[in-house]
C-alpha cells in the first residue's frame, strides 16, 4: 500500500505542477498580449504624428503659392 499512496501523491504534485504551468504560460501570453496593443497604439500615434506632419507641409506648400490671375 506504501508505493500506492507515494503513486499517488507523486501524481498529484505533477497535477499542481501542471497547473501551476498552465497559469504561468496565461499570465505570459495575458503580457505579450498588452506589450502587443502598447505597440499598436504607440504605432497609432506616431502615424498619426507623421500623417500630422505631412498635412502641415502640404498646407504650408498651398499657402506658399501664387494665386492665378483671373
Amino acid at each position: 500500500m506504501g508505493r500506492g499512496l507515494r503513486a499517488a501523491s507523486v501524481a498529484r504534485r505533477l497535477r499542481r505542477a501542471h497547473r501551476l504551468e498552465q497559469r504561468l504560460l496565461r499570465i505570459a501570453i495575458e503580457i505579450l498580449k498588452n506589450i502587443r496593443r502598447q505597440c499598436v497604439r504607440q504605432n497609432a500615434k506616431q502615424h498619426h504624428t507623421l500623417l500630422l506632419r505631412q498635412l502641415r507641409d502640404q498646407l504650408a506648400r498651398l499657402r506658399r503659392r501664387e494665386i492665378g490671375k483671373r
